[in-house]
């Protein structure tokens, strides 16, 4: 990653990123859990992912897990289950507030047993 550009943006606020994506990911699987980071050169972006191998979300979960207020839900042995999160549901929300304020766009991939890969983009500098 050392042949990267640099990208202008603030460093506490990324952080936060960062650290919502992962905590998340452990939050919401078992132990055990492989958690990988990588970033990539895309035209005038850097792109950003957060992936792992855990239980995953449907389509239905991917399409409204940046809402506000949006909770993740556990899939285990095919039944989804309300994860014993005390958190309200604004974390990943504030994820997409900063990256959009930043220029660039967050989303995600998955599908239940396959595990979650979290991207975002940001303008190089």
């Amino acid at each position: 990653m050392d042949d990267l550009p640099l990208v202008n943006a603030d460093n506490l606020q990324l952080r936060r990123v960062f650290e919502n994506l992962i905590s998340n990911a452990l939050n919401h699987n078992s132990p055990g859990l492989q958690i990988t980071l990588q970033a990539s050169l895309e035209g005038e972006m850097i792109r950003c992912l957060v992936q792992d191998n855990g239980v995953g979300m449907n389509e239905e979960q991917c399409s409204e897990i940046f809402e506000r207020y949006s909770r993740g839900d556990r899939l285990r042995r095919g039944v989804v289950h309300r994860s014993p999160s005390t958190g309200i549901g604004l974390g990943l929300y504030l994820c997409r507030q900063i990256i959009t304020t930043h220029g660039g766009e967050i989303g995600v991939y998955s599908s239940p047993g396959k595990g979650a890969t979290f991207w975002f983009t940001l303008p190089i500098s």
